[in-house]
């Protein structure tokens, strides 16, 4: 909206130079109709040139950057400009060609547009930045998890190889006991060699990201006492990128754990439902419980509630990668469950 106020101010620019060159004698308050077509024809091209490059880069900016105060701060400039240019037009035309002024007049509403360009330009720069910046934090935490879920499964792999080295003594023992008929310390010996045996590797779809991220947050929550339901169907051969899935999933899940860990009053669990339903659609449902009360932005953003009066960044990145596959998400808060439904297209 700024920036439209932007472009209606230089408008009036246009439309009192045309009254300064056609009306010299002419007053700002007055009506001249070249000056208004000049105007109309000015917003029209302007419209036309600016809609895509508005659209492409504005738009992604608004999608992709929720920070209330940055913004906030960049509405200053915008807002000065406008400001500006009305404060400067002249009231009497003639003016400007008695103090010989009419050259600095347009040198300086030029000068004003090229600082208010290159404002523009370093601000989506920055933010730019700033988005590919959490992007990677968002891939290395990937990485961790995964040379994480790796090393658990290295140590599997080890006690595997050990239990099958060591098994031909197993079976000797068991036999002995067998064959003495002492079957109380048989038993007794069945049930430590069991527990002795680590069964944590779980193969939850055939990506192996994906598979990392579920048994990382599996294994938090049975630490913590979370009852866990994941059935994930993640295809190897699939449009989405792993890594944005993964990204969806991660930001869920740890919203999901948080929230559960701090509950006292409801019984702990998070449900995770995804897979493919059709050629071209993906569908991902998650659900858990809260206590604390929910709050949402103006905007409809959800406000954190770890930290105050901040919108939540694991739920923007979760949108962001929605509207990129040009998905739906919704979210629903009924009944102390907070449900997220996000459909993708791939």
């Amino acid at each position: 909206m700024l920036t439209a106020c932007c472009l209606g101010s230089l408008s009036y620019v246009i439309y009192h130079t045309f009254g300064v060159i056609f009306h010299p004698h002419g007053q700002s308050t007055e009506f001249y109709p070249e000056s208004m077509i000049a105007q109309l024809i000015f917003l029209v091209f302007a419209d036309i040139i600016l809609y895509k490059p508005a659209r492409k880069y504005l738009g992604w900016m608004v999608t992709n950057f929720h920070n209330a105060f940055v913004w906030r701060i960049a509405c200053i400039f915008p807002c000065c400009f406008t400001f500006l240019v009305f404060t400067y037009i002249p009231h009497n035309y003639y003016d400007i060609y008695t103090y010989h002024d009419l050259h600095v007049y347009f040198s300086m509403m030029l000068t004003l547009l090229v600082f208010v360009f290159l404002l523009y330009v370093l601000f989506y720069t920055i933010i730019h930045s700033y988005v590919e910046n959490q992007y990677i934090l968002e891939e290395q935490k990937i990485l961790e998890i995964q040379a994480k879920e790796y090393s658990q499964l290295s140590q599997h792999v080890q006690e595997t190889r050990e239990i099958r080295h060591d098994f031909r003594h197993q079976i000797t023992v068991i036999s002995g006991l067998l064959n003495q008929g002492n079957y109380e310390e048989l038993k007794e010996y069945l049930s430590q060699y069991e527990s002795s045996i680590s069964l944590q590797t779980k193969i939850y779809c055939r990506q192996p990201a994906v598979n990392a991220i579920l048994s990382h947050y599996d294994l938090l929550c049975a630490q913590d006492k979370i009852k866990t339901k994941f059935a994930v169907d993640f295809p190897t051969l699939s449009p989405i990128s792993s890594v944005d899935f993964c990204i969806v999933l991660g930001n869920l899940l740890e919203n999901a754990y948080l929230e559960c860990k701090t509950l006292q009053k409801y019984e702990k669990f998070i449900h995770l439902k995804a897979r493919q339903t059709s050629p071209g659609a993906f569908v991902l449902l998650i659900e858990n419980p809260y206590e604390h009360e929910i709050k949402k932005t103006d905007s409809g953003f959800f406000l954190s509630s770890r930290r105050k009066n901040c919108v939540g960044t694991g739920l923007k990145s979760v949108t962001a990668i929605c509207k990129k596959y040009d998905g739906h998400l919704s979210i629903e808060t009924d009944n102390h469950r907070f449900k997220v439904k996000m459909f993708l297209q791939c």
